[in-house]
């Protein structure tokens, strides 16, 4: 995926526990990874379906590259936090569930303002449970 377009190309976000230092990653690099270009269909707060096409890797894929032998079976839970302090938490069942999107473009556009340096996607889940502005991921491996 071409990320010379973004604004926000070189942005960090935060990614900790997968290694014992903690990593920072950027939407470019990210958009240098295998990326799908999914539509998916959620219910919103007001009762109404949305549809959103998403652009950016997989969790499974940001994982092929970043967590050296850790799968999303090793994930005990990871927890998505937003610049303004908004957190979702998944666990390992919810994991199990769904497809996380690591979306660096929504519905073919830069991700504008507070959105930005990144959206988490999710699939099977209410458009409510999806979050912006993430720019710190916290995974907590289950012990082995």
């Amino acid at each position: 995926m071409d990320a010379s377009g973004l604004d926000y190309k070189d942005e960090g976000i935060e990614i900790v526990g997968l290694t014992a230092n903690t990593m920072t990653v950027t939407p470019a690099e990210l958009a240098g990874l295998d990326c799908v270009d999914r539509t998916v269909k959620a219910e919103n707060s007001y009762g109404s379906t949305i549809t959103r096409r998403v652009q950016g890797p997989l969790l499974d894929t940001f994982l092929s590259k970043y967590g050296g032998k850790v799968g999303v079976g090793d994930i005990s839970s990871v927890t998505f936090e937003a610049t303004d302090g908004y957190k979702v938490t998944l666990d390992r069942s919810d994991l199990g569930k769904m497809r996380v999107v690591f979306g660096i473009m929504i519905d073919g556009k830069a991700l504008a303002g507070a959105g930005r340096p990144l959206r988490i996607i999710m699939t099977n889940t209410p458009a409510t449970d999806w979050i912006e502005g993430v720019n710190r991921v916290i995974f907590n491996v289950k012990e082995t």
